[in-house]
């Protein structure tokens, strides 16, 4: 499954979850976006599972929990931000748990853009809502690495292909799961191809932690959706 570097394979998964939602031109969270926080939360959980600062600790058929390992620095601003987040915490908690907490970091999508506006795939535009709150915007500058992300997303889903890496893999799992996917193949579409997503879930390199992390998010989805609908019969 080992592919060329390319500039896909140089952005974290969190990059490239962010790319896949942001409007180009706009450089807000389009419809396509889905429930980006959430797969921004899950995409963390994976990044520090395969770094090796947190492990997951079985529970049967429960959710497995998540067990702090170290909190050295990575380097990049959204996965620190975890870590401290991470490592303040004291108790453990299930990988549900975590990707909801983790959803939550303050400024996350601020985060996520820093390296993607240093290395100039995105612009940071200041704007306000209603013409008074304040937010930022990021439209894409540098359109090549989400083209080729949306590329080989489509060639992972729509063939039989086994010559992917472990990044799309678990990219497609992740944005499968969080409702994102249709950036790359329209909704109409996908239910055709859900046995192979099942599939690339499944055969990962990290099938585990794709599925786990995965299973979180759709979990941490129907908590917030089930609630937003409680709240609107209520009212």
């Amino acid at each position: 499954m080992n592919t060329p570097q390319t500039d896909r394979n140089r952005l974290l998964l969190h990059e490239q979850l962010l790319l896949l939602a942001l409007h180009d031109e706009k450089g807000t969270v389009a419809s396509r976006g889905g429930f980006l926080n959430l797969a921004l939360g899950g995409a963390i959980v994976v990044e520090l599972l395969i770094s090796g600062h947190i492990q997951l600790v079985p529970r049967g058929k429960k959710s497995p929990l998540v067990e702090l390992v170290h909190d050295e620095p990575t380097g990049d601003a959204l996965l620190d931000a975890a870590l401290e987040k991470l490592s303040k915490s004291k108790r453990r908690a299930s990988i549900t748990t975590w990707v909801s907490r983790l959803s939550g970091i303050r400024k996350i999508r601020d985060l996520a853009a820093l390296h993607l506006c240093e290395t100039g795939i995105l612009a940071s535009r200041e704007r306000k809502i209603l013409g008074i709150f304040p937010s930022t915007a990021y439209p894409e500058l540098d359109h090549r690495p989400e083209e080729e992300l949306i590329g080989e997303i489509r060639r992972v889903v729509t063939t039989d292909c086994d010559d992917y890496d472990e990044s799309i893999a678990l990219l497609i799992t992740i944005a499968d799961a969080a409702n994102m996917l249709s950036v790359a193949i329209p909704r109409r579409e996908l239910k055709q191809y859900k046995s192979r997503l099942k599939h690339i879930a499944e055969n990962s390199p990290f099938p585990e932690t794709g599925k786990a992390t995965a299973d979180a998010v759709a979990a941490a989805i129907v908590t917030v959706t089930s609630a937003a609908t409680a709240a609107a019969m209520a009212g």
